[in-house]
């Protein structure tokens, strides 16, 4: 039976290329399927505690990707958003209220454009979905709201930085390239193909 496979490198490489396509076909999916969850999730007009589990799994589902995967995520931003209304439903089925103080509070005590980090998302995204679930007269009441605006533009700018400098540490490691040399200022890759 050995005399009739006579291309058996052959089929070992068409069997490398179909892992390939299939994998890259997974992939896919699973970035596709993730978009669906979280603009399914984004529409839910009242997040409650019952929804809590199906945000922790798309938490989980993006953190599992690669960067290059989460970067394909077009609605990424929107995760946050929804954790941030999850947390604030959660305090209020535990009784919390949210006065306008409280709110006012929570605003004032976020870091200034200067000292922003990335671990200071939770928090600006918490109050931004506090100041959203007010009425635009309520809203009108409160202050700092513009430097609000401006803490989430800065957050959104820095987690994007982040996973593109994520996306490019992968690419680096990956070992599709041969020799990588800083010369002076420039990056010279040289690839084994």
């Amino acid at each position: 039976s050995s005399d009739l496979v006579t291309n058996y490198s052959y089929l070992l490489q068409l069997d490398a290329k179909v892992n390939g396509e299939l994998s890259q076909y997974d992939d896919e999916l699973k970035v596709s399927n993730l978009i669906q969850t979280i603009d399914s999730l984004i529409a839910v007009p009242n997040i409650t505690r019952d929804y809590e589990i199906a945000i922790t799994n798309a938490r989980i589902a993006y953190n599992n990707l690669t960067a290059k995967q989460r970067m394909d995520i077009t609605n990424r931003e929107q995760l946050d958003v929804l954790e941030a209304r999850l947390a604030i439903s959660i305090e209020m089925e535990d009784g919390q209220h949210h006065t306008l103080a409280m709110i006012q509070q929570a605003i004032d005590r976020l870091p200034s454009l200067n000292t922003i980090s990335l671990a200071d998302a939770p928090a600006i995204f918490r109050a931004d979905a506090l100041v959203k679930q007010l009425s635009a007269q309520q809203q009108g009441t409160l202050q700092n709201t513009k430097q609000l605006a401006k803490l989430i533009e800065q957050i959104r700018a820095l987690q994007l930085k982040y996973l593109q400098q994520e996306q490019l540490e992968d690419e680096l490691n990956d070992d599709s390239y041969g020799q990588l040399a800083v010369i002076g200022s420039t990056l010279h890759v040289t690839a084994p193909r």
